[in-house]
């Protein structure tokens, strides 16, 4: 309901304050509902690291269904139409959630108010592998929000169209990576599947670099056509990582820990890209798309070498 309320005021032209709140509101709903997904699976699931990635896929095959039905059946890319249709399936995803199996907290001891407001989930952050994870989520949240809301108007400035079902390409190679992640997770280590991520995100920005400088949209779209790589290699690694090394009691907290980060990260990158691009691009006769994706290729590449040389493993924590 409250998605439908974020379309609605923004259709009618309300001022940002109501904007803002609302969206907000709908995020403080929404977001706790994948780190509680993931631990239903997590409790469930006969083999979590081979079972895990495939219920995700279903996640992916339907955010690839949204866009392509948005750009198009709907042909709404540019109108709100699309936010009351997805307001709709919220409601039938609600309905549908009653249906779950019955899953009790997980762990046995006291459950004090530290416990029942999930602040004990901060004592994993003294771990040095689980710190290094926890702080590269929030870091990363500042690049991966440009993804979003500003790879579609670089693709409009080089002449594109249809762009939603273009980005619907980064969930192509996401469920490509999800299968791949099955048999990668019994062979490689945590932090070559995460380092593979990072890199990944890099190498996108860096294509899109490409693509403002040379005016060929096709380097953008190969540029987000990583991002599957980029999140699937870096969240689904995550929460398997979490369901690894953290104690029985604490998975459901450490999963919800890693969307708190997430999330901040992705308001820390609304507010620092958010600025970057009224400087860059919006406020400039002529758009500097390069300089702009340029700041987020080092933004990405500090956080790649902070994760690199923080990131022990079992053997060195």
């Amino acid at each position: 309901l409250a998605l439908g309320g974020f379309f609605w005021v923004l259709d009618r032209g309300s001022t940002w304050p109501w904007v803002l709140t609302i969206y907000a509101l709908f995020w403080i709903f929404y977001a706790p509902t994948w780190s509680l997904l993931a631990t239903v699976c997590f409790a469930h699931l006969p083999d979590k690291e081979s079972d895990f990635p495939k219920v995700r896929a279903m996640g992916t095959l339907g955010w690839m269904m949204a866009g392509l039905a948005v750009s198009l059946l709907l042909k709404s890319d540019q109108s709100c139409l699309s936010g009351y249709v997805a307001t709709l399936i919220l409601i039938v995803a609600a309905a549908l959630a009653w249906h779950l199996p019955e899953t009790p907290p997980r762990g046995t001891g006291p459950r004090g108010w530290r416990r029942s407001m999930g602040l004990q989930a901060f004592t994993l952050l003294r771990d040095r592998d689980q710190r290094v994870f926890f702080l590269t989520t929030l870091f990363m949240g500042i690049p991966l929000a440009a993804f979003y809301p500003y790879t579609p108007r670089l693709l409009e400035w080089l002449g594109t169209t249809e762009v939603t079902a273009w980005m619907s390409l980064g969930q192509i190679t996401e469920l490509i990576g999800l299968f791949t992640l099955v048999g990668l997770m019994k062979r490689w280590r945590i932090k070559w599947l995460i380092s593979l991520a990072l890199l990944a995100a890099l190498l996108r920005y860096g294509f899109y670099l490409v693509g403002a400088e040379s005016g060929i949209a096709l380097w953008v779209v190969l540029g987000l056509s990583l991002h599957g790589i980029a999140y699937t290699f870096h969240m689904v690694t995550g929460q398997v990582f979490l369901e690894r090394r953290v104690g029985e009691g604490m998975r459901g907290q450490a999963q919800a820990l890693l969307s708190c980060m997430a999330g901040m990260g992705s308001i820390l990158g609304a507010c620092v890209v958010g600025q970057w691009f009224l400087f860059a691009v919006e406020r400039r006769a002529i758009p500097l798309w390069t300089p702009f994706w340029g700041g987020l290729f080092v933004i990405v590449g500090a956080i790649l070498i902070y994760f690199w040389r923080g990131y022990g493993g079992r053997d060195s924590s």
